[in-house]
Order: C-alpha cells, then structure tokens, then sequence
C-alpha cells in the first residue's frame, strides 16, 4: 500500500526492523540503484534478523513493457511498467532527481530509449566544482522563465532552463523520429518533478510512479 510509504536513511533502517512494525509473515522487494556497499549494508539487516527478501532487477519478473537494452536502471523500468498500466497509450517518462531521465514508450508499449543528464542539483554542484566562484547561497527557483538579475537567481533559473529546455527537445526529437506519437503523454517524477512542472506545464506529475512499478513486480513474484 503507497499510503504506507516512509522514507528513512539507512542508518535507521535496522532499528525500524527491530521495532515491531514488520510482521513474520512479510516478504521484502529491493530495487538497488546505489553502489554494491549500500546495497549489502541493506541485505545484511535483512539477513541479520532473517527476513526474507527478493531482488527485483530489470527483467527479473515478467511485466508488460520490455527494456530496449538488459542494462537499463532498473528505477527507470519499474517507471515505465507503471506508466504504461496507468496509460496504455504514447509516453514520455521523466525522471528528475541526482539524474534526469528520459525514457520514451510507443503506442505499441514498446521501450524505444532514452536519454539520462544530470539532475539540477548534480548539475549545480559540477558548475561549482569548475567554478567555484559561482558559489552563492541557494535561492528558491519559484516558477519564472525570467533571466536572474543577480548571480544566485541567473544560476538557479539557468538550471532549471536547462532541465526543462532538454525535456522539450528531447520530446520534439522523439516525435520527428517517430518514437513516439505527438499525442503521447509527458509523465514527471522524481524528486525535483515538481519546480520542472512548473515549466513544463503540459507534463502531469506522478511523484509515485517507481513505487507503483516495484508493487507491479512484488504481485507477480508474490504469485511465484
């Protein structure tokens, strides 16, 4: 059940394990896209307490939309499966967080790629990092396509240009090729979704949609 989602870092996650609210009977799902350490600091509180678990990778289970290529996140194929269930139709998924991804669905429910770039906080800490004397403190984006008057807003509003300016190429792109269809939906998720809708306001925002695509596979693996 998403109404049951809690976010908690990885420190506390043992102690929530030991605190009563899982049952004996409960099975768990991991989609890992961190490094190999994180991962095995998770499985190890699973295995430590003897809980059991499963690990959903792409193409682990058998779901609707087929990846374009084996290597694809498995984040942004659990996206698209939801996608897909939600639309049946032409769609564009955007997934804005450390990384903004772009993956594309024909009509047909086919995979047809993507494209990933870096999320706009990735985005400002690289500017940063070649630039240091950029550095200013962080200011709200708001909602404005407006040119900053000062150094903190020509910044934060250039990075969200930036997001927003690739999504529509990328969806003007993948029309002219014929990979998806101009009707076809623009999906925003991820964590930052919501200042990118703002200046994409033809996109509907789905903050849930890898949530619901790993509930998608834990079904099917549940009826193994």
């Amino acid at each position: 059940n998403l109404a049951d989602f809690a976010a908690m870092s990885l420190d506390e996650f043992p102690h929530w394990l030991q605190r009563g609210a899982v049952q004996p009977a409960d099975r768990f799902f991991l989609a890992a896209v961190t490094g190999i350490e994180l991962r095995n600091r998770i499985t190890s509180a699973l295995d430590h307490d003897g809980w059991r678990w499963t690990e959903v990778t792409t193409g682990s289970v058998e779901l609707p939309v087929v990846a374009s290529y084996l290597q694809l996140g498995v984040d942004r194929w659990l996206a698209l499966q939801s996608a897909w269930a939600g639309l049946g139709s032409s769609c564009m998924v955007v997934d804005c967080g450390t990384a903004t991804t772009i993956d594309l669905l024909n009509r047909e429910g086919r995979h047809a790629g993507g494209w990933i770039m870096p999320g706009p906080d990735t985005a400002y800490a690289g500017l940063l990092a070649r630039a240091p004397g950029l550095d200013r403190p962080r200011v709200s984006p708001g909602q404005s396509v407006k040119p900053g008057l000062d150094t903190a807003t020509a910044i934060e509003q250039g990075l969200w240009l930036q997001q927003a300016g690739a999504v529509k190429m990328a969806f003007e792109a993948a029309v002219a090729a014929g990979w998806i269809e101009r009707d076809a939906v623009v999906l925003l998720t991820g964590g930052a979704a919501g200042p990118l809708q703002s200046r994409f306001s033809e996109a509907r925002l789905v903050p849930d949609l890898v949530l619901e695509g790993l509930a998608m596979a834990a079904v099917r693996l549940n009826q193994r």
